[in-house]
């Protein structure tokens, strides 16, 4: 009531009226700078607002970012050339915003071992890690090394627990002072030794966009028996993978021992028969995937053949040797002594086809003595016949058409010779 009387007052209205004005003044600058206000709203600004719930991009493309920075050089405050840190910043900005030069409000106010602190992390959903021995870094994990004085940060490219190959900045030389460009390398983790600039402390994982995950398959779980052979390691999300890029060879398979198993070899051809004490002269092929050769001798006993000399380890291609009189077998095998057989029964190798002869004084075969044994009857036709199905046995000489081959025209003409002695 009182404010009221005042404006009734006669004495007053001349000041009344002035406030009128006045608000109505105030009225007209608070409503311009109202639709100012609104008109800004509808104006894009170049500045980013960034939420702080995550970031907009997936591992996947801060990965292929990463390998994408050999080279890059980010100097903001124009010192010192590109600092560790500053790298980081440009990380964290292209995940962010999706620029690496636009400031998506993470301040570089902390040395490399000390990045970690930042309370930017936790207000934009990011992990910080302790490390731990047993620690596996993931593709596109900041790491902050408390090396002394200084520290060091950089960014995982791929990692297991012992190596992995980064992106950092300022890590070419031992200047800190002196910064230079991204360096995409390969390092050696060094635990948490706060001397050196790998020995991190803590790691710092990104809230990725949702999107592919990036796969690191850095965990050896399994050898894969069945042929082809891979290691087979597992990612940090659980799937497992061969690694078929590198096959594993494994002694105890048949199909990786063929790879390494020696090539057969074949001997020269003898002459049917030789005289006693004449130097025969053994001569065969090299082979691949050989390291020695062994040479069997079998001796016919009027039954069967049985061993009556063995050569091991031999290295050479040929050797001359005389025997008695007898008829024998001859055999080279090829050995590769790197592997065993799968059995583990005897090196690696190959038998060769056994080839016969004969030493006698007289060195000259009855034709049709198709056995040797100074006659010629049907046990001939049957050693014969033996031979030419391909049995194992001797002959002196099986050409008895002296044609060059040996076939059932041979039995024909045997049978002839014993028949009528033509």
């Amino acid at each position: 009531m009182k404010n009221a009387e005042i404006f009734k007052s006669p004495h007053t209205f001349s000041r009344q009226k002035g406030m009128v004005i006045q608000m109505n003044k105030i009225k007209r600058v608070f409503s311009a700078v109202l639709s100012v206000s609104l008109l800004c709203c509808t104006i894009p600004f170049t500045a980013v607002t960034v939420s702080a719930a995550n970031s907009i991009k997936t591992q996947a493309e801060a990965v292929a970012w990463l390998n994408s920075q050999q080279d890059a050089e980010y100097n903001f405050d124009g010192a010192y050339g590109t600092q560790c840190t500053e790298f980081v910043k440009a990380y964290v900005n292209y995940l962010m915003t999706g620029n690496p030069w636009t400031n998506c409000g993470y301040v570089v106010n902390h040395s490399g071992g000390d990045v970690w602190k930042s309370s930017f992390w936790a207000e934009n959903g990011w992990t910080v890690y302790e490390n731990t021995p047993d620690f596996l870094p993931q593709p596109g994990d900041i790491f902050s090394a408390g090396l002394s004085g200084h520290g060091h940060t950089g960014v995982v490219i791929s990692s297991d627990i012992y190596t992995a190959v980064i992106a950092e900045a300022n890590g070419r030389d031992d200047i800190v002072d002196n910064g230079d460009p991204v360096w995409i390398r390969t390092i050696n983790w060094r635990g948490s030794d706060v001397n050196s600039p790998y020995g991190a402390t803590h790691y710092i994982r990104p809230n990725f966009a949702s999107g592919t995950h990036v796969h690191s398959y850095n965990t050896f779980v399994f050898f894969w028996k069945s042929h082809p052979h891979y290691n087979c390691y597992k990612c940090s999300c659980g799937d497992i993978e061969a690694n078929t890029a590198e096959p594993i060879f494994y002694d105890l398979c048949e199909e990786c021992l063929k790879t390494v198993r020696p090539e057969k070899t074949a001997l020269e051809t003898l002459k049917n028969n030789y005289l006693p004490d004449e130097a025969i002269d053994f001569v065969w092929k090299q082979t691949q995937n050989t390291t020695h050769f062994n040479i069997w001798f079998y001796r016919f006993d009027g039954t069967d053949y049985v061993f009556y000399e063995d050569i091991f380890e031999y290295k050479d291609l040929s050797l001359s040797k005389s025997f008695p009189e007898g008829s024998y077998r001859v055999r080279v095998d090829s050995y590769n002594s790197n592997y065993w057989e799968a059995d583990k029964s005897d090196w690696l190798h190959t038998s060769g086809d056994d080839v016969y002869f004969s030493v006698t004084s007289n060195n000259i075969w009855i034709i049709g003595d198709v056995n040797g044994d100074g006659s010629i009857d049907t046990r001939d036709i049957v050693r014969l016949m033996k031979k030419i199905s391909e049995q194992d046995v001797f002959v002196t000489d099986a050409d008895i058409n002296r044609d060059g081959k040996v076939d059932a025209k041979d039995i024909v003409r045997l049978m002839k010779i014993i028949a009528d002695g033509d």
